[in-house]
């Protein structure tokens, strides 16, 4: 949180109640998301400039590890819908080229950056998991 209150000048109790606003929100059961909707266009999502890869590489260069942002990327990647032109690109580079080169490509990440090897360790972990879940 300090980082995104000392960049953008948010008054700390203002951004806290905006932040449990959020969450509460998400703990709605009546909203409901699908995942489909929240999961599409991942190419734009992951995208260097946008809104996973940038905040994490800021908290990066501010000397913090972006553990859940990595989670998140890394199931972004690991999200697969053929209805999706964008999520079916990124599964045949992940299939095709491997993991860090669709990183590099997509990302913008290079295999020496501290967030290519947060996302890799998440990624690896959601196909461990994936694998004992089918099994």
């Amino acid at each position: 949180m300090g980082v995104s209150i000392e960049k953008y000048g948010f008054e700390a109790k203002e951004h806290s109640r905006y932040i449990q606003k959020i969450i509460k929100r998400f703990e709605n059961p009546k909203l409901k998301d699908e995942i489909s909707r929240v999961a599409r266009s991942p190419i734009r999502k992951l995208g260097p400039s946008d809104r996973l890869v940038k905040p994490a590489r800021e908290l990066v260069d501010n000397g913090i590890e972006p553990n859940e942002l990595a989670y998140g990327i890394a199931a972004a990647l690991n999200y697969y819908n053929p209805e999706d032109s964008e999520s079916s690109e990124l599964y045949l580079s992940i299939e095709e080229s491997g993991i860090l080169s669709t990183i590099e490509k997509y990302l913008g990440l290079s295999e020496t950056d501290t967030l290519t090897k947060l996302i890799l360790e998440q990624y690896h972990l959601i196909r461990e998991q994936e694998k004992a879940r089918v099994s």
